[in-house]
């Protein structure tokens, strides 16, 4: 006969290892290969135990985006997980290095989108055909061959004109990495009855609606049940999540065992293009972003020309609109009487170094051109010789200089970006991009 104690002791389960956790655990989901745990906690921060001889934190992350995580799966080989969100996305968590890399493998298009309920994460084996053909080129359709090699570093944004406002860089797509182990299929279902085959983690090659109106019903996929072969695909569902009767469906996907290498070269080649698209995309944004602030600076130098031709010309002068003065001088070179005075006025003999820090990080010799001064000390000497050459004319001199004083422009100051360099004879050279502060 046994004791009470033997009794307890061959029908309770003893803890092996036992930790007290800070936050609380709302999964918990075991590696299929090694020793490995992963919590997930209610504030979605991630944390991966390992069970050894203790358990033993390895890393803890906090997921940025601002959803709450409702699945989680593991991939078979060990090496990746899966999140699913309650906005319906889809995250691929990968373990292999010394810190996790979070990576989107299904975003849906629109945000009317039902939190994820259920994720299943199967191998997906297939021996792949080698056609060995004379004179043919088996990377003939590789896009990453033919393209050249896409900078991951994000574009520079425009400068702003305000030192204190930094731009922020766009943040480009993630390159999708070629996949050239064991394949693997990821099932994905959500609370709308939607269900979601992505290969690899990383392509999306099928979606499947359990219902046809999604206005009239409602369908909680709580769990999804694939079949060895991948030939058909079980899906236990509830109207509700409090409801006491289940649905079971079954979906034939024999397609998906008969064309396994043609859905792995389509979905392969669809992902690299979609990534293309995104990346073209997001640069020409910046692009554009570029040349909206050249054109509004180019168009501020053109309207003050024009309102100096305007005020040149006066209001007697019947000679085309300053604007259009403007353009026909650009387009054809020929600069007008009035232009080529005002063009003239603006080449000054010397001109006054100015010395400042640029962007808070590095100082650089920035000249900085105070035409105004120089204009004026120029007519003042030119005045000075006027009234020594006609000395004998005391009414007339006076006249003459005031008219030219009275005739001085309004020139801008004008900030140069490049770095200045000296040529021999002591004039500096002023680089041609530069912008003028009004």
């Amino acid at each position: 006969m046994m004791t009470e104690e033997e009794e307890e002791a061959g029908t309770s389960f003893s803890f092996s290892e036992q930790k007290l956790l800070v936050d609380d655990v709302k999964f918990i989901s075991w590696c299929p290969t090694t020793d490995l745990v992963l919590l997930v906690s209610p504030t979605n921060m991630l944390s991966l135990y390992r069970s050894g001889i203790t358990i033993t934190r390895v890393w803890s992350i906090q997921h940025e985006l601002n959803y709450d995580m409702t699945a989680v799966t593991w991939k078979p080989d060990g090496k990746e997980f899966a999140l699913g969100c309650d906005n319906g996305a889809v995250y691929r968590v990968d373990i292999a290095y010394y810190k996790p890399v979070i990576t989107p493998c299904w975003i849906p298009l629109s945000d009317s989108c039902r939190a994820v309920m259920s994720l299943v994460w199967i191998n997906y084996e297939f021996k792949k055909k080698q056609i060995d053909i004379d004179g043919f080129d088996i990377n003939a359709f590789d896009l990453e061959a033919a393209l050249p090699t896409l900078s991951q570093e994000p574009p520079e944004e425009p400068k702003s004109r305000m030192p204190m406002f930094k731009p922020k860089k766009i943040k480009l797509p993630v390159q999708p990495q070629k996949q050239s182990e064991m394949q693997s299929l990821l099932f994905a279902a959500d609370s709308k009855g939607n269900i979601q085959f992505i290969l690899n983690g990383i392509y999306p090659i099928a979606s499947v609606a359990l219902l046809e109106d999604f206005s009239s019903k409602h369908v909680d996929a709580i769990e999804i049940i694939p079949a060895d072969n991948v030939a058909a695909l079980h899906i236990m569902t509830k109207a509700h999540s409090n409801a006491p009767d289940f649905m079971s469906y079954t979906l034939d996907t024999q397609i998906l065992d008969d064309r396994k290498e043609e859905i792995y070269s389509i979905s392969q080649v669809q992902t690299q293009l979609n990534y293309l698209l995104q990346y073209t995309q997001s640069t020409l944004d910046v692009v554009k972003r570029h040349h909206d602030a050249f054109a509004e600076f180019t168009m501020a130098i053109a309207r003050q020309a024009a309102n100096y031709i305007t005020n040149h010309n006066g209001e007697e002068d019947t000679s085309a609109m300053p604007e259009v003065e403007l353009f026909a001088t650009l387009a054809t070179g020929n600069v007008t009487e009035s232009l080529q005075e005002f063009f003239t006025d603006m080449q000054p003999a010397d001109f006054r170094m100015q010395t400042h820090a640029m962007d808070n990080e590095e100082e650089e010799s920035v000249p900085t051109i105070i035409s105004r001064r120089q204009v004026e000390n120029h007519q003042a000497e030119y005045a000075e010789d006027a009234e020594e050459d006609v000395a004998e004319d005391d009414e007339k001199v006076p006249k003459e200089t005031g008219s030219k004083e009275s005739n001085l422009p309004s020139l801008p100051r004008f900030n140069v970006y490049k770095h200045s360099k000296k040529l021999h004879d002591g004039i500096v050279r002023i680089p041609s991009v530069v912008e003028t502060v009004f």
